[in-house]
This record gives structure tokens, sequence and C-alpha cells, in this order.
């Protein structure tokens, strides 16, 4: 039981930081994640992020932050 409760808390702590990506895209990317659950979005990569999502192929400081925490890096 203990451990289920960690787990919990775990997954409400997951943060996914977008980069160079358009209002647009932004916006629909919420929507998912809302929809979804499990997830904040932050400006930043911290700790507790596991996904940086790019709207474009570029070396941002966020990428290059998500590459040496081991982040999924996804493109949209």
């Amino acid at each position: 039981l203990r451990r289920q409760k960690m787990v919990t808390k775990t997954k409400a702590m997951r943060t996914l930081v977008m980069t160079s990506m358009p209002s647009e895209k932004q916006n629909t990317v919420v929507q998912v994640v809302k929809a979804l659950g499990g997830f904040s979005i932050v400006d930043r990569v911290c700790e507790s992020t596991t996904h940086v999502v790019s709207g474009g192929h570029r070396r941002t400081l966020n990428i290059l932050l998500g590459i040496a925490r081991g982040c999924w890096i996804l493109s949209f």
C-alpha cells in the first residue's frame, strides 16, 4: 500500500517542457496533456522533467538540458 502511494506521487510530479513551438502547437499539446493527465507543463527543464517537446530542429537550452538529464526528446 505504501509503495502505491509513492508511485502516485511520482507520477503527479512529472513535468513536460515545450520549446521553439508556435502558440497553435502549444495549445494542442496543452489540450492533450490535460486530457491524459499525469503531467504539468513548465518553462524550464528541472529534476522532474521527463519529456521535452520541440517545434523545430533547434539546439535550445531546454533541449540540451533534456538530453543531459535523459529526457524523452519529441518533435512536433
